[in-house]
């Protein structure tokens, strides 16, 4: 009796590490497709969640995970993320993972960078950008930056890309709409 709850114990604790190992993101190269290991970065995923609530404002979620090879990819270590009186940030992070999924860097707050964007033919504008840096010296590393935005209009109703540019391919990507969930 003692050892079928000990062999139930041990099943029980395998399922459940299985279960937790099987929700963890894979941020190793060796989960990239061969025909993209010639290119300069492979973006992995590509997600933006858009949601509207009652009173008419817009929260914005996106994430991107990028695989860069090559230093002329580094542009996708870098978020940058505009804002103004209407557009607040909710967060913004990033995170670096060496070739075989290791965490190597971790976005801090001091980290975020903040610096005004206006045009040069404007009298007065406040647009600002938040500029979040997570490149490294070590190629290949994967970087996994997201951001959430409140707009606070419906003048700013944000597009979804799936492929915002051709210089890189895209293994994964997706964009959702809900309009006056329940919450």
């Amino acid at each position: 009796m003692v050892m079928f709850r000990l062999c139930s114990v041990f099943t029980l604790w395998l399922a459940l590490g299985l279960v937790s190992v099987g929700n963890c993101q894979n941020f190793s190269i060796s989960g990239i497709p061969q025909e993209y290991l010639g290119a300069s970065a492979v973006i992995r995923e590509s997600t933006q969640e858009v949601r509207v609530d009652k009173t008419g404002k817009f929260f914005q979620k996106n994430r991107t995970v990028a695989t860069i090879f090559k230093k002329d990819a580094e542009d996708l270590a870098v978020l940058a993320v505009d804002y103004n009186s209407l557009i607040k940030v909710k967060s913004i992070s990033a995170n670096a993972y060496d070739i075989v999924g290791k965490q190597i860097f971790k976005s801090k707050a001091s980290d975020i960078k903040d610096y005004s964007n206006f045009s040069s033919f404007s009298v007065y504008e406040d647009t600002r950008v938040k500029l979040l840096d997570a490149s490294r010296t070590e190629f290949p590393y994967t970087v996994e930056l997201e951001y959430e935005l409140e707009i606070g209009t419906l003048f700013y109703i944000p597009n979804w890309v799936p492929q915002s540019t051709p210089k890189y391919p895209v293994m994964s990507t997706r964009g959702s709409y809900t309009f006056f969930p329940d919450n």
